[in-house]
């Protein structure tokens, strides 16, 4: 019949077709993976290439930061300067101004003391006087010692004829 043979045609070939069926399917594979291969390969070229270009780009990125950066050094360099002598300028005025208020602790310390030291001073005022005389004699005495000493004989005979020089004036003058 005719209708019976389009169907049998079908079979036919259905059958025929799964005789290559999985050799078709290995092969199918085979070209998918070689495709993914190739695939994968290209995308390294490529993307060794963009790598390598966008190193190339970063490169020149720092380089010209690093321009940037040497544009502003100086002026950079020079603010640090000024920022350290501003500081070393304002210790030195808060160590003059701490200076100043020693000073003034000092004077007022100063007169205060002075202060109780006139009033202890008036206690003994005489007993110190008198020992500053006596001080005052001794060093006179122990100097015309040294003086003895290392003016030598003559000085010493010198102050002798002066001393009987003296007398004879002396006798002289009782005489008139």
């Amino acid at each position: 019949m005719a209708a019976d043979r389009p169907k049998e045609r079908r079979k036919e070939e259905k059958e025929r077709g799964k005789e290559g069926q999985s050799r078709r399917r290995k092969e199918g594979r085979r070209r998918k993976r070689e495709a993914k291969r190739d695939r994968a390969e290209e995308g390294k070229k490529e993307g060794g290439e963009r790598e390598r270009q966008r190193g190339i780009e970063q490169k020149k990125e720092r380089r010209k930061e690093k321009e940037r950066g040497k544009e502003g050094q100086s002026r950079r360099r020079k603010e640090g300067r000024r920022r350290k002598r501003e500081a070393k300028r304002n210790r030195a005025e808060e160590g003059k101004k701490e200076g100043e208020r020693e000073r003034q602790r000092g004077t007022e310390q100063k007169k205060e003391r002075r202060k109780e030291e006139k009033e202890r001073g008036k206690e003994g005022q005489s007993r110190r006087r008198k020992e500053g005389r006596r001080r005052k004699r001794e060093a006179k005495r122990d100097r015309a010692e040294e003086g003895k000493k290392e003016g030598g004989e003559r000085e010493r005979q010198r102050g002798i004829e002066q001393k009987k020089e003296r007398r004879k004036e002396k006798e002289r003058g009782k005489e008139g």
